[in-house]
């Protein structure tokens, strides 16, 4: 596909859930300024997006809506799926991950302080009350990224892949790949209550760690290939 109607974006960088994207996002917002588009409107996270309803009709009107939205900008960041770009073949494509057992754990205790009862994961949430291992075993969470942003996408088709793990040194590579010097962005801290302690209580239960490193498997396939890829 020919590059069309944005030929002046430079980078496409995929906001994956709770794997350091509100830090990223700081960091592309004081290099890029007014020429960074945030593109928060499609949300594969949610299950009404219409890439989940109707993923053939919505690439079909992505792909040829010329991007307008994109005009004057060199750079988009946000959460969508990264097809949904198909045409800018010139961009550079970029996220970052986050180990998918530690990233579970990050958006079970995410979830559980959400103030939003219209959305459907809070609804699912109050009402069967599941533990840390129920949330895990859901579709919705066991495939999060790889049936959904990275739909149809492998870590071959990223320029970039970095690891919320090794934020600092994952911002320098990319500053070296863009040629841009982006400053190491501050850390989004979940605010569960005593998210730190939970979390030491979950990682030191041997048999739990088992049975969410089983139901990660999928998504831990997708990591390790990108970690073999770009480490």
């Amino acid at each position: 596909m020919s590059d069309t109607g944005s030929g002046g974006i430079e980078l496409i960088s995929v906001h994956t859930p709770k794997c350091g994207g509100i830090s990223l996002l700081s960091a592309l917002k004081g290099t890029y300024g007014r020429g960074l588009f945030q593109d928060y409107q499609d949300f594969p996270a949610s299950p009404t997006a219409r890439m989940h309803l109707d993923p053939d009709g919505f690439l079909q009107d992505a792909l040829a809506s010329g991007y307008p939205w994109l005009a004057g900008k060199q750079a988009v960041h946000g959460h969508f799926w990264l097809r949904k770009y198909d045409r800018l073949t010139n961009a550079a494509r970029i996220t970052f991950l986050r180990h998918p057992v530690d990233r579970i754990i990050s958006l079970y205790f995410y979830w559980r302080s959400v103030q939003d009862p219209d959305h459907p994961m809070v609804r699912y949430i109050a009402q069967h009350q599941p533990d840390i291992a129920a949330f895990a075993n859901m579709e919705w969470i066991r495939a999060d990224l790889t049936r959904r942003f990275f739909r149809n996408v492998t870590p071959a088709d990223f320029d970039f892949i970095g690891f919320h793990e090794e934020m600092g040194e994952g911002i320098s590579r990319l500053s070296r790949l863009l040629g841009r010097d982006l400053a190491m962005p501050v850390q989004n801290i979940n605010d569960f209550p005593a998210y730190a302690d939970e979390v030491a209580r979950i990682k030191g239960d041997p048999a739990l760690m088992a049975r969410l490193e089983a139901a990660a498997a999928e998504e831990m396939r997708f990591y390790s290939a990108a970690r073999e890829r770009f480490c």
